[in-house]
């Protein structure tokens, strides 16, 4: 979740893109999708996933092939 608790990050598993969410009155809408590679049978499933809001960065390590990633967000 970031700080404010207004976005939800979540893996895309095989499909390899991190998904953001936006929460409004308690539900998920997804808003943004960060794309790391081309939909299975490319190996990369993101995992692990920091946020650094002061900076708008994301970070997220993979389980496939064991890379670190940088994002924008």
């Amino acid at each position: 979740f970031s700080s404010d608790g207004r976005s939800l990050y979540a893996s895309g598993g095989n499909d390899n893109w991190i998904l953001k969410f936006g929460v409004e009155k308690n539900e998920l809408r997804l808003i943004d999708s960060l794309a790391l590679g081309k939909k299975w049978p490319e190996k990369i499933w993101p995992g692990g996933i920091e946020i650094n809001e002061a900076k708008g960065l994301l970070y997220t390590v993979t389980k496939e092939n064991s890379s670190f990633s940088l994002l924008a967000k």
